[in-house]
């Protein structure tokens, strides 16, 4: 598979998953099986995902950098910039605009998932705080079935 095709059928997944997260997880039907899908949290980040053919890196900044993995080492299309500014996200309150969340990795909460798109995966919820006491909670899941889709 090559890089182009890779990240078609990212893309195509996470439509998929998006669609999917509507409704609450699916019963397993494969009880006491585990994921294959390997969760490493560093305290100060990032938090890497690793799965046969993919690694998603999640950095201190909320942001998610994708890898495709092959014998010669780690491929990505995807580098991100750093500085100020430099966010997962923003939202606005009263006309202010608020990005500046410091996520606490300390504080992740790492659980098996299951839902319409796989019986298996692992899913991690970063809590982070921003000014004027806003927080917010960075929720990522992959599947087994969907190694490539973050």
């Amino acid at each position: 598979m090559n890089r182009r095709q890779w990240l078609e059928q990212a893309g195509i997944a996470l439509v998929a998953g998006l669609a999917a997260c509507k409704e609450g997880p699916a019963p397993s039907k494969h009880p006491g099986a585990v994921s294959s899908v390997i969760v490493g949290v560093n305290k100060g980040g990032p938090v890497i995902f690793q799965t046969a053919s993919a690694e998603f890196h999640i950095l201190p900044s909320g942001y998610i950098q994708a890898f495709l993995r092959t014998q010669a080492g780690n491929l990505t299309l995807d580098e991100p910039t750093f500085g100020p500014g430099d966010s997962s996200g923003f939202l606005v309150s009263g006309g202010k605009q608020i990005s500046s969340f410091k996520f606490d990795f300390g504080q992740s909460l790492i659980t098996d998932t299951k839902g319409k798109i796989g019986p298996l995966g692992r899913k991690i919820e970063i809590p982070a705080s921003g000014p004027e006491g806003v927080e917010k909670t960075l929720t990522v899941e992959i599947y087994d079935n969907f190694p490539n889709l973050a």
